[in-house]
């Protein structure tokens, strides 16, 4: 085989890779939030939330998110959230350095609750303990993403979320930041 022909070969091995990575287009995110909790009482919380995103076309994003949830109301009840779920997100304009570009976004997944309250005696009777229970949660929203290259963004999400436990749901506002990188 020639050298030019093994060259020819090369080249279009790169450019088909190129062509099917921009075809294949991901984009991965990771964020933090503030909760407003509505629901059942107010406590101090923190979220770490990564998500995996596919491009199914130019603006349409499905995405696999993992949440760790932690919460404690300073009086020795504390909990802990992992959440496993799915979703999509659409972008409501282009990529593009220094742009500014809304989107809308939702979700549902199964939930794993750990809980801790303070172990209280009446006569032979305690209350209290440690707990564990699955769920079921959703979550909807708004945001923006701030573009400081055309493939990594500054993004501010707005989101409506609730979480079901038995008899129990736990529901809210959240405000999350984060940094996305698209490859």
């Amino acid at each position: 085989m020639k050298k030019s022909a093994v060259a020819v070969l090369v080249l279009s091995a790169f450019a088909a890779s190129s062509a099917m990575a921009a075809g294949n287009k991901m984009e991965s995110s990771i964020a933090g939030s503030i909760d407003f909790q509505s629901s059942p009482t107010s406590s101090t919380t923190g979220m770490v939330l990564i998500d995996q995103g596919f491009y199914i076309s130019p603006q349409l994003v499905a995405r696999v998110s993992l949440m760790e949830f932690l919460s404690d109301d300073g009086a020795g009840t504390s909990s802990a959230m992992m959440s496993i779920g799915g979703g999509v997100k659409y972008y409501l304009g282009k990529a593009a350095k220094a742009a500014v570009v809304p989107f809308v976004l939702g979700g549902v997944g199964f939930s794993l609750l750990s809980s801790s309250t303070p172990v209280t005696c009446v006569g032979p009777t305690c209350f209290g303990g440690s707990t564990t229970d699955t769920g079921f949660s959703y979550q909807g929203g708004a945001g923006l993403a701030f573009f400081l290259t055309e493939d990594v963004s500054a993004d501010g999400t707005l989101q409506y979320y609730s979480n079901s436990f038995g008899s129990v749901t736990v529901d809210g506002m959240r405000l999350n930041v984060g940094i996305t990188a698209r490859y």
